[in-house]
């Protein structure tokens, strides 16, 4: 049986060598299209748009690593950081396509929501799926996001319009330091 208290991921920053790993998921048609349209990116736009986001004051991108080596396997993109209102909308991708599907982005999550109760102070934090993403989606239900509503014909991917789901978590519908 596997002990369910070892962690297999941290969070941490960004550093430089993760660009390249940034870079292929981004750029990994089959892996964009599960949250929006894919349009290739060249390494200079990505670039500059990780350097853009890491200056920004409302927004954080965050590398899901893994636990032993630290490695890059995913990342976390916090957006709309509200300190007023005590809130965020994320992004979370796990880039390895071998670790998908194993509970990765929910031990993942669960992190992230304990870093954003304690130490960003926030109240919700907010994300979308596509309504046919039933993988993210168990995840996300897991972790305790609950379904708010359906975003009609949200997203233009490869012909046609397609639905999301907004889904957001509480601090208060979570055990996670309360």
């Amino acid at each position: 049986m596997k002990d369910k208290h070892i962690r297999r991921v941290k969070l941490r920053s960004v550093m430089r060598e993760d660009y390249e790993s940034l870079f292929e998921w981004v750029n990994d048609r089959e892996t964009r299209i599960q949250s929006g349209a894919f349009k290739p990116v060249s390494w200079i736009e990505h670039v500059e748009w990780i350097e853009r986001t890491l200056r920004a004051t409302d927004s954080e991108l965050l590398i899901i690593a893994n636990q032993e080596d630290g490695s890059a396997i995913g990342h976390l993109l916090l957006t709309e950081i509200s300190k007023v209102h005590r809130s965020c909308s994320l992004f979370i991708r796990i880039g390895t396509e071998a670790l998908r599907n194993k509970g990765i982005g929910t031990e993942a999550m669960g992190l992230f929501l304990e870093y954003a109760w304690r130490d960003l102070g926030l109240n919700r934090v907010q994300l979308t799926v596509r309504t046919d993403n039933l993988r993210a989606k168990k995840s996300y239900l897991k972790s305790g996001f609950r379904v708010e509503g359906v975003m009609r014909d949200a997203v233009f991917i490869d012909g046609e319009f397609r639905d999301l789901e907004l889904l957001a978590v509480l601090r208060s519908d979570t055990d996670i330091v309360r």
